[in-house]
C-alpha cells in the first residue's frame, strides 16, 4: 500500500479481528486505520503542527489515544475526529489505559502519569497549522459579536534558541479587571487557537492580551446576549 508519504510505524493497535490502528513519524499527524483485518488502510490526521505520534491505545473500535512530542488526543468516534486533552512541554513516549477511564503515561523525563477520568476532555488551545511563523501576531477573535463562544488566533514564532515560549492570554473584563485566564504555559512555535465561552459572564465590551518574554498585543471583543 501507498500512502504518498513516508511513513515510518511505531505502535499498532487492533481492538477486534478486524479494527486496528497504526501510529508513526510521518513527518505529519497521521493515524493510519483499518476494519478489514489490515488489507486495506485510511489515513487520518490531526489538527495543527505535530510531528510525531509516540504512542496510541484504544479500548475499542470508538475509544483510543494518542500520543505525540508535544500533547495527547483522544477519539471516541473511532478516529473521525481527535480533540486535544493534554498539552506538554515534557513529551510523552509510552501509554496504557485499562478502561475508559484508567490509563498510564510515561513522559521523557521518567514521570509516570495516571487519569481515572479517560483523560478529561479537549483543552482550550489547538494548534492549526504546520507552518512555523515569522512574527508573534494576534487576530481578532470571530465570530464578534458572540454569544457565548468565540475563537482567538495568534502566531508564535521561532527565534533564536526559544524552541518554546512562555504564553499568557488574558481576558479582562471594560474596567480592566482580570475574568479569566485562558493559557498560561510554555508553547512551541506555531499558530494556535483558543475558544472562550463566556456562557457565564454579562455583556458587554471585553479586552483580550497576549503576552510573551518580548510581547505583548491587546484586542477588543463584545460579548452581546
Amino acid at each position: 500500500m501507498s500512502l504518498g508519504f513516508n511513513f515510518y510505524p511505531v505502535e499498532i493497535k487492533f481492538v477486534n479481528s478486524n479494527t486496528g490502528f497504526i501510529a508513526g513519524d510521518a513527518s505529519q499527524g497521521v493515524i493510519l486505520k483499518t476494519t478489514n483485518q489490515g488489507l486495506n488502510w485510511s489515513t487520518y490526521n490531526f489538527p495543527g503542527y505535530f510531528y510525531e505520534d509516540y504512542a496510541l491505545d484504544f479500548i475499542n473500535s470508538n475509544t483510543g489515544w494518542v500520543i505525540t512530542d508535544r500533547a495527547m488526543f483522544k477519539t471516541t468516534d473511532g478516529g473521525e475526529n481527535y480533540f486535544q486533552i493534554e498539552s506538554r512541554h515534557d513529551p510523552l513516549y509510552s501509554m496504557c489505559f485499562t478502561d475508559a477511564l484508567t490509563g498510564y503515561c510515561v513522559s521523557y523525563s521518567g514521570i509516570i502519569m495516571k487519569t481515572t477520568d479517560g483523560g478529561g476532555g479537549p483543552i482550550g488551545i489547538l494548534p492549526i497549522s504546520n507552518e512555523i511563523p515569522e512574527h508573534f501576531s494576534l487576530s481578532q477573535n470571530y465570530p464578534n459579536p458572540f454569544n457565548p463562544n468565540t475563537k482567538i488566533k495568534f502566531d508564535i514564532p521561532f527565534e533564536g534558541n526559544n524552541l518554546d515560549r512562555s504564553i499568557r492570554l488574558i481576558i479582562y473584563d471594560i474596567t480592566g479587571r482580570e475574568v479569566t485566564t485562558l493559557i498560561n504555559e510554555s508553547l512551541k512555535p506555531g499558530s494556535y487557537e483558543s475558544e472562550w465561552n463566556a456562557g457565564n459572564f454579562a455583556s458587554g465590551i471585553y479586552f483580550y492580551k497576549l503576552t510573551s518574554e518580548d510581547f505583548a498585543e491587546t484586542k477588543k471583543m463584545v460579548l452581546l446576549k
